[in-house]
């Protein structure tokens, strides 16, 4: 079975599943993604950041929404894609050979400009960088993705997010839905 830890999955108490209180002391559950929830962040490469929290005014602010295992697969598939050695495929059907050689190809600022147009839900103090001393808007949209309906980043606001800020923030999603070491060590393995 896969180790929970590396799983990306988070834990609750029984108690929060179930109408009934759990004993003291009780099991722990795999906690299911709250997808409703928000987070404010703010990149370390702002010059009014502050690692205690206590940011300088004028800091901008991104308001980050958590995003649901359907999107954290597609932003997993859309980094990591494996390809096929063409010429090696071919031969393979002529001979029946059963290897052929692949190549893993990693696209991280691709997933990170994907992860920001579909968790950033708002930001404050963010400068327009076509109008100087103006900030810019953040403008979102409603779009189907599969079967579902999400809020996301208007194409006009994502363009303005730098690849190494889109980046910054795509490991801040992937932070906030990683397991913390409380949900692991409450929880109990199952083998």
């Amino acid at each position: 079975m896969e180790d929970v830890a590396s799983s990306g999955l988070r834990l609750v108490s029984l108690q929060n599943l179930t109408s009934k209180a759990a004993p003291k002391g009780a099991a722990m559950a795999i906690k299911g993604l709250r997808a409703s929830s928000t987070s404010t962040f703010v990149s370390k490469s702002d010059p009014c950041y502050s690692a205690d929290g206590n940011h300088k005014e004028g800091a901008t602010k991104f308001v980050l929404r958590t995003l649901d295992g359907h999107l954290q697969a597609r932003l997993q598939d859309l980094g990591s894609q494996m390809e096929i050695d063409q010429h090696d495929a071919a031969e393979a059907a002529k001979t029946g050979a059963t290897e052929i050689r692949a190549q893993l190809k990693m696209s991280p600022f691709t997933a990170a400009m994907e992860a920001c147009r579909l968790a950033i839900a708002d930001w404050e103090n963010f400068e327009d960088p076509d109008k100087e001393g103006q900030l810019l808007k953040c403008k979102t949209r409603r779009e189907q993705i599969g079967r579902n309906m999400y809020d996301v980043l208007e194409q006009e606001s994502l363009k303005a997010i730098q690849p190494d800020l889109a980046l910054e923030i795509y490991m801040e999603i992937k932070r906030l839905s990683a397991l913390t070491g409380a949900d692991v060590k409450n929880s109990v393995a199952v083998s």
